[in-house]
């Protein structure tokens, strides 16, 4: 079957962008190599184990790419919800750059101020390089936006999986799917916080120790319960994901109310990776964290409205067995 010019375009482009993560961790796993082997004077403690962790993350990155774009290529039906996956989490990841680049250019002049820079040079030129940023990540929303409404065209369905299959498939919507990846990924990530040497903060409560491992562990628990779940479309994935996100939704709110408690979330974290965090006017550290805290609460608002407009989509729990007779 002849294989459209915009599937092996989309096919290229991952190649290029996982060669760019591979770029990306190469040089991370080096830095950190240098850092950890020299003990670079100031540098924070924490920061040889996180780059590690970084660099992992980004070759795992790279291989899907690779794999995505060689099954692209080929046409393979699980290679297309692959690469909408990757176009959902390009979408989201990147927007939600874009927004804390443009946050951060007006704060620029706070930043600048508090360690003594007034030239008018050095904000100009800290507002570009942070708008080249905001630019690159505008530019990766847009392609993961692209992704997630051309691989969804019926036309490109029938490409990849016959036009027969293309009128069946897709009883999962492609938006779940995507958060169930961004919940295993996310477990992921719990998985490598629990180990490294950073607290987990709760409500303004940092926990260390045996306590921050629990606690890490078993929200990745609730993260993979939840993406196998949501992938096979159980109704108890979706309770637990809305119950999940209520918790995370709540805990903005409370960040809202009392902006004080991330302050001391930013000072135990910053602690424990050795390094005295720049301060900021008051004023500015509320409209930053309004902005943030706004913005998550209206991604877990989606997401809950997501999980509601597909509830049909869901099998209902088991009855409990009856005993009537017995």
């Amino acid at each position: 079957m002849r294989r459209p010019a915009l599937v092996i375009g989309s096919a290229a482009a991952l190649i290029l962008l996982s060669l760019t993560q591979i770029l990306m961790a190469l040089l991370m796993g080096l830095a950190a190599a240098v850092e950890h082997k020299h003990e670079i004077p100031g540098a924070p403690q924490a920061s040889p184990a996180l780059m590690y962790c970084l660099c992992a993350f980004f070759l795992g990155l790279a291989v899907w790419g690779i794999v995505t774009a060689i099954g692209l290529s080929k046409l393979r039906r699980w290679a297309r919800y692959s690469i909408l996956i990757i176009g959902g989490c390009m979408a989201f990841f990147g927007f939600v750059g874009m927004a804390g680049m443009l946050v951060t250019i007006l704060i620029v002049p706070f930043l600048l101020a508090s360690t003594g820079d007034t030239q008018h040079g050095s904000l100009a030129t800290v507002r570009i390089l942070f708008a080249s940023f905001a630019f690159i990540y505008a530019a990766v929303t847009a392609i993961g936006i692209f992704w997630l409404v051309y691989f969804n065209r019926k036309a490109v369905r029938a490409v990849f999986a016959g036009s027969l299959e293309a009128k069946t498939e897709g009883r999962r919507p492609i938006l779940i799917s995507v958060y169930a990846v961004l919940s295993l990924l996310g477990a992921v990530a719990l998985l490598v916080m629990a180990f490294l040497p950073l607290p987990t903060v709760l409500y303004g409560v940092a926990f260390q120790g045996w306590k921050k491992v629990t606690v890490d562990l078993l929200f990745a628990a609730i993260n993979v319960a939840v993406a196998i779940g949501l992938w096979k479309l159980a109704e108890w994935a979706r309770r637990l994901a809305l119950g999940y996100l209520a918790v995370g939704g709540t805990m903005m709110v409370v960040y809202l109310i009392r902006p004080s408690l991330m302050m001391r979330n930013n000072e135990a974290v910053a602690q424990a990776m050795g390094i005295t965090p720049t301060p900021l006017p008051g004023h500015v550290q509320t409209v930053m964290y309004g902005f943030i805290f706004g913005i998550s609460l209206l991604f877990m608002a989606a997401i809950a409205w997501m999980l509601h407009y597909y509830r049909g989509r869901f099998s209902p729990p088991a009855p409990a067995a009856s005993v009537a007779g017995v």
